[in-house]
């Protein structure tokens, strides 16, 4: 059995294209020039030996050779860790060892220096055995090789004192060089650093540096986060600390698609602007400087690698994936773009509004993260606070909300902490007055739906001044000026029964919000003047119980109940809009809801208005109610580019939406509907083109539709793209061709992709391992739902968040440059097209 188990080994080691040493035949060995691990006797004064900060690999080694010893032999050793023979109340260790793997043994120090990381060795050292590789699982290996060739039938297991057996892997790179020095065999004080901002993708990145310089040089880096690291040398990936302002100058100089690789003297940074660009560098560096084949992985370079006085920045990179390369099926679908030929409106930034049904949820933080919109929603202007003045005794701004018998006990720290958050992330604070304070209305006790105080005031007046407060201590705080760049709401859907209804009567209920609106509207003016921003949110997309447009009309001629004058300030009218789920639309579109609204308001002379949805998208799915009123699926991406489509040609202002991450307003994984408000903000400004859209072949139900435009200013043309099925789990795909005249560039361009699909969301990998646990408890909420109410490991599924840009050179043929790409589902794809430099 011995002599076919060694066979066998010798011809793994043979096949694997390794070169080993064979061990002495120890039945010929005299007991004098040998280590009598076992005595014919079945005897032994050895004792085996592991590290005491051994991992499992190494533990199961020790174990698999002692246990070996057993079976063959009948003799269990003694083993334990090398804590053995330290300090003054133990015994000194016993000079006879087997020394598996990293202990503190001088021997084991002397036998592992040099050995890479699939190297190992069998070594005798004065009474002593070593059994050690480069690694754990080298060790492993050592240990299986030494019981396949050193055991023997004659009840002896000798080893010759002049042993030396060393098993060296044919690495492809014998000598690794960083930064003007040799990194040596046990990486020295080299590493590998990820920046304490960086998110799983760069963390797998410095993995996957690591696994790459382990498999060619054998080599074992170390790979820490900024924050902890004793690393001082080395590659440090993203924007940290560690390089001071060394690249400062260079990072101004970056674009959204470009990174950098830097030799700084102790580091080798690889850096973009974000995870993505970063990760972009990644593989650049992998490529190029450190020779991986980009069709297996395979080393392809010298077999001496040096890396010093490395300095790139590149803001023109080209992905592997060429955007422009030709399709090799028939178009299902041709967009012809008209590139010159302008519609004579330009993009506004329709996605510029969030809302927070509670801003204590997230807004009074103190430890939110900093820059956090400007760094991820960049697009993102208004955050707007639904109710947030009161209406509950939570809500309400007072130091003893239920104390009925002081009314102006005003405490607005929480209202002013949560709008110095707003300004902090570098955005407006947009706050809709909520429903009456418990404490102002005598009938408060009933609560609405929505756990509100759906009364009006007891004394007008009272609620006046608590406004004027509000507003005054604003002021206060931020200043005149600034505050006078805020927004205002009154009431969320004034017409619906959940929030507001202190009669029975239809026309009462008018008449006592018309109230509340204008002594709200006029309180606030009276601190911070008449020309500022104030809306109204009705609920035209359903009907209410009072007529929406009752309220318009009282704008617009009737007499202001504060002032006693025609007419009460209106700066904006907003609507919801919801379809009750996918594939079953409301009966009311968001464009016929905001035509109603505007249709009467021009009628009424009340023009330059703007119109916006204050909330909405999708109510729920067979599994509930979702959360954020948003699926995960990428079915959301086809929907978001069909509703900014639709907001761009019916002129509708802004849409508000509650969340474009899993998590809350400053955290969490990226969603499809994030992906789509990103990358059409980059087009905000451009002239919009005409462009013609003809379905070859394939379903007539799946609308596809595209938004061209052009910025003179950027000299960059831009294409947002789709296609929409009313379908959740629609997934056939259509082969898109566009045709694009471009009569401002000539010659080569250069052209940006993203394709917002599967591959650019998490959420199918997530449900695939979600519905294989089977798991059920979603929080009340639909598990569709793109908030992720469940225990989620963010760091597992964020490479699968990312959006990928695919960047590529086209030639201009007669001014047109064609695009080929495939979209599957409700796909929604982005084009930048610009002059190559």
């Amino acid at each position: 059995m011995k002599r076919i188990l060694s066979a066998f080994f010798l011809a793994l080691l043979s096949m694997t294209g390794l070169c080993c040493f064979s061990a002495c035949d120890s039945q010929t060995l005299s007991e004098e020039n040998a280590l009598v691990l076992i005595a014919k006797d079945g005897t032994s004064d050895y004792a085996i030996v592991y590290g005491e900060k051994a991992g499992s690999a190494e533990t199961e080694a020790m174990k698999r050779i002692r246990s070996a010893i057993k079976d063959t032999y009948g003799l269990l050793l003694d083993a334990g860790d090398d804590w053995l023979g330290r300090g003054d109340n133990v015994k000194e260790a016993p000079p006879k060892e087997i020394l598996i793997g990293s202990t503190n043994r001088p021997e084991s120090a002397e036998c592992l220096s040099g050995l890479h990381a699939k190297d190992w060795t069998i070594r005798a050292m004065g009474d002593k055995l070593v059994i050690c590789g480069g690694s754990a699982s080298a060790t492993a290996e050592a240990v299986e090789y030494f019981i396949a060739n050193y055991f023997t039938d004659d009840g002896r297991l000798l080893v010759s004192k002049t042993e030396n057996n060393t098993y060296d892997y044919d690495y492809p790179v014998k000598s690794l060089a960083l930064l003007g020095s040799e990194v040596p065999a046990d990486g020295g004080d080299f590493g590998i650093i990820y920046a304490n901002s960086a998110g799983g993708t760069v963390q797998g990145r410095a993995e996957d540096i690591h696994n790459y310089i382990l498999e060619i040089t054998g080599i074992d880096l170390p790979v820490e986060r900024e924050y902890n690291t004793s690393i001082v040398r080395g590659i440090l990936l993203g924007s940290s600390k560690l390089e001071g302002d060394t690249l400062t100058a260079k990072r101004a100089e970056l674009t959204d698609i470009g990174y950098l690789i830097e030799d700084i003297g102790n580091y080798l940074v690889i850096s973009g602007l974000d995870d993505v660009t970063t990760s972009n560098g990644v593989d650049v560096f992998l490529r190029t400087l450190m020779s991986r084949s980009p069709d297996d992985g395979s080393y392809t370079g010298e077999s001496s690698l040096s890396i010093d006085g490395i300095s790139v920045l590149d803001n023109n990179v080209f992905t592997i994936i060429d955007p422009c390369a030709p399709a090799e099926d028939n178009p299902g679908v041709i967009i012809s773009v008209k590139g010159g030929e302008s519609t004579g409106k330009r993009i506004d930034n329709v996605v510029d509004t969030m809302n927070q049904w509670n801003y204590h949820m997230w807004w009074l933080n103190d430890d939110n993260p900093s820059n956090y919109y400007q760094t991820t929603h960049p697009f993102v202007k208004y955050m707007q606070f639904m109710t947030a003045t009161g209406g509950s005794l939570d809500r309400d701004l007072f130091i003893d909300p239920s104390n009925t018998e002081v009314l102006d006990d005003y405490d607005f720290s929480s209202l002013i902490k949560a709008c110095r958050n707003v300004l902090d992330q570098g955005l407006k604070p947009w706050i809709k007055t909520g429903n009456i304070p418990v404490k102002y209305s005598a009938e408060s006790a009933e609560m609405g739906g929505f756990g509100v105080n759906i009364y009006q005031p007891d004394d007008y007046n009272v609620y006046y001044n608590y406004i004027a407060a509000i507003a005054q201590a604003l002021v206060d705080e931020f200043g005149m000026d600034e505050v006078r760049t805020w927004r205002w709401g009154v009431f969320t859907e004034y017409e619906n029964r959940d929030w507001f209804v202190p009669s029975d009567d239809p026309d009462v209920c008018m008449t006592e919000y018309c109230k509340i609106y204008d002594y709200t509207s006029e309180a606030l003016i009276s601190v911070l003047g008449d020309d500022i921003y104030i809306c109204a949110h009705s609920m035209t997309c359903s009907e209410g119980i009072w007529d929406e447009l009752l309220f318009v009309e009282h704008c617009a001629k009737g007499t202001n109940y504060c002032t006693g004058e025609t007419g009460s300030h209106i700066s904006a009218l907003a609507s919801s809009f919801y379809d009750i789920a996918p594939g079953h639309p409301n009966g009311r579109t968001m464009v016929e809801s905001i035509n109603i609204l505007r249709d009467r308001a021009e009628a009424l002379g009340l023009t330059g208005l703007e119109y916006g949805i204050d909330e909405g998208r999708i109510l729920g799915t067979a599994n509930g109610d979702l959360c954020s009123r948003v699926v995960g699926w990428t079915y959301q991406a086809g929907y978001d580019a069909r509703i900014i489509k639709q907001m761009l040609d019916n002129d509708i202002d802004y849409f508000a939406t509650w969340l474009y991450t899993t998590a809350d307003a400053l955290h969490g994984l990226k969603t499809v509907s994030h992906h789509v408000a990103n990358r059409f903000y980059a087009m905000t400004g451009a002239a919009i083109t005409q462009n013609d859209v003809k379905v070859v072949s394939g379903s007539t139900s799946v609308e596809y539709d595209a938004v061209t435009a052009y910025n003179e200013e950027e000299n960059k043309f831009y294409i947002m793209a789709y296609a929409f099925k009313d379908s959740m789990m629609y997934s056939k795909s259509a082969q898109l061709h566009l045709d694009v005249e471009l009569p401002m560039f000539s010659g080569d361009v250069k052209v940006t992709r993203y394709l917002v699909d599967d591959d650019a969301n998490f959420f199918d990998e997530w449900r695939a391992d979600y519905d294989a646990s089977g798991e059920t408890a979603n929080g009340g909420w639909s598990i569709d739902s793109a908030q992720i109410s469940v225990n989620f490991d963010a760091n597992k599924y964020e490479k699968y968040s990312l959006l990928n840009p695919a960047r590529g050179k086209g030639t201009l043929e007669n001014g047109s440059l064609s695009l080929d790409v495939t979209l599957k589902g409700n796909a929604v794809v982005f084009y930048v097209i610009e002059p190559l430099t």
